[in-house]
């Protein structure tokens, strides 16, 4: 053959792969308006390597005030949770206090946005609720129905008379 010519084969070195999974718990799924409720996000790394450069997202809807955390490094304004780096078969937890502040439906949000390493089973940061990396909850605050009646302790009354009323409120 020709002396100019050669074959180079380059084989790439294999990426690394971190299997990562998100869960969400709250400790009262049914508090009352004004009540302090703890959201607890366990991530979780499957493997088969170490995790690096994580980030979570769990931004709090309007309905809860963020009071404090506990578990990492977490940002309440933009509600993203860094983590630096999950060995394989490792949890991390981070917990988030909040006060309800309206009554109805609240939804919370967390996925994983980020990661180093490739996750052979989901995408960071697409919102697929279908895939192991995102996790929601539904806190359904309670409600009182209360009504308030007045009733005179007599049905007539003439004029220059005093008149007790009797206040009821039942909680239908």
């Amino acid at each position: 053959g020709e002396d100019d010519e050669a074959t180079l084969t380059i084989t790439p070195a294999p990426q690394a792969t971190a299997d990562l999974f998100l869960t969400m718990i709250e400790d009262n799924p049914a508090p009352d308006v004004r009540d302090t409720i703890a959201i607890t996000l366990p991530l979780g790394n499957d493997g088969p390597d170490t995790a690096t450069g994580i980030q979570v997202l769990s931004d709090l809807p309007g309905q809860l005030t963020y009071l404090s955390h506990s578990g990492g490094t977490f940002n309440s304004a933009t509600g993203i949770w860094d983590i630096a780096s999950l060995n394989s078969g490792a949890t991390s937890n981070l917990v988030i206090n909040a006060r309800v502040e309206i009554n109805g439906s609240i939804n919370v949000i967390g996925q994983v946005m980020q990661s180093q390493q490739i996750d052979p089973d989901s995408i960071p940061g697409n919102s697929n609720s279908g895939e192991d990396d995102y996790a929601n909850i539904q806190i359904n605050p309670k409600s009182a129905d209360l009504r308030l009646f007045m009733t005179p302790d007599q049905p007539t009354v003439t004029d220059g008379e005093t008149v007790d009323l009797v206040l009821t409120t039942p909680n239908a």
